[in-house]
């Protein structure tokens, strides 16, 4: 008898839509593998309901998702140690699937909830997901590892302590300015550090622009990421397995005529100007630097499970750079995580056999 799921989904960031989307690519993908699945909708308040899942259509984004309904007589009560629960009745559930993208569902804080639980949950646990959803986290680690990134910078709230309206102005900014004409050069790009989608990253040319780029980041994060433009391609790799066991997808490359890869150019069909081609039309030579890199970038955060690796290729050195990591990518039909999937011959099949079997021995060995 095929698993019973828990697929776990909305959530309080603002990639909350998205993972509404990707939610229910996974339940149609899931009860199409006669697998039993029970739905819990985290409400931007945090707060969790049970959900009779209702698939939704959106024409913006061309695309299918399951709304979320806040009934209280739905409330989900977590019990450390036990389990969760609807109306004092405990629900019955083999595996957790959480697909909550952004803070409280990325960044390691669900994971670590579900470590209260006696049930093993897909993905990367707490540690891992914490550090791939620190941009300036994972790159301390990698440079720890000497895997290749580009020049960067971090700022936080203590450079801007007198308040953001004021830090245009402050001798902390002037500084900023200088260490940026220092170690980088135009043009850069200013970002959260936590946050995926875009959410919050401008490409900056002047220095001139350096302050509204950081009033848009800090909107998403007070810790701030200044790094390198590079001047090349942007590459995407799908991984799932554990040490020594990989699958590792040819690179998929994204292809736009805009500044970057920007939100709405992500998840809106009205974007013409950028398309996902899978697979990328590379060298094999860097094919093959590339699939390496994923690989080293997944086991330097200590990734189990499955993840997205996303570099850049710069064309005048023929060189890779690693940009990020996404533990928990989109799945929607215009993720990349899926098409590389797909393009390599993966079925949803033997995808979720192996993330069962990965969620297992990892609460196994924990509970030893």
């Amino acid at each position: 008898m095929k698993e019973h799921i828990l697929l776990i989904f909305g959530g309080a960031s603002a990639e909350h839509k998205i993972s509404c989307i990707s939610a229910a690519s996974i339940y149609k993908a899931l009860t199409n593998l006669e697998y039993t699945v029970t739905c819990i909708g985290v409400a931007e308040n945090n707060r969790m309901y049970l959900q009779a899942p209702t698939i939704c259509y959106e024409e913006r984004t061309n695309s299918e998702f399951i709304a979320i309904r806040e009934k209280e007589s739905k409330s989900i009560v977590v019990h450390p140690g036990i389990g969760f629960f609807c109306n004092e009745s405990k629900l019955q559930i083999d595996i957790i699937f959480p697909i909550i993208h952004g803070n409280f569902g990325e960044d390691g804080r669900l994971q670590g909830l579900f470590d209260f639980l006696p049930i093993p949950y897909i993905g990367c646990n707490f540690f891992s997901s914490l550090l791939g959803f620190s941009k300036n986290t994972a790159k301390l680690y990698w440079e720890r590892d000497k895997l290749p990134i580009v020049p960067y910078l971090t700022i936080n709230e203590y450079d801007f302590k007198e308040g953001l309206a004021n830090y245009e102005k402050s001798n902390s900014f002037s500084e900023l300015v200088k260490r940026i004409d220092r170690k980088l050069t135009y043009p850069i790009f200013i970002k959260p550090d936590n946050s995926g989608s875009s959410l919050g990253v401008s490409k900056v040319f002047h220095a001139n622009d350096i302050y509204k780029a950081i009033v848009s980041a800090a909107d998403i994060s007070k810790n701030i990421i200044i790094e390198q433009a590079v001047i090349g391609r942007e590459i995407e790799i799908s991984i799932f397995g554990k040490y020594g066991n990989y699958y590792i997808s040819a690179p998929g490359e994204i292809i736009t005529d805009m500044e970057f890869y920007t939100f709405e150019a992500k998840y809106s069909t009205a974007s013409e100007n950028t398309k996902i081609q899978v697979p990328a039309d590379l060298p094999q030579k860097i094919i093959s630097d590339a699939q390496k890199l994923a690989q080293l970038a997944f086991n330097s955060l200590f990734c189990k499970g499955f993840a997205r690796i996303d570099m850049f290729y710069e064309l005048k050195t023929n060189k890779l750079y690693l940009n990020e990591i996404n533990t928990l990518p989109g799945f929607t039909d215009s993720s990349m995580f899926i098409k590389l999937l797909e393009n390599g011959g993966i079925t949803w099949a033997e995808f979720m056999e192996t993330l069962i079997i990965l969620s297992r021995e990892e609460f196994n060995t924990k509970q030893k």
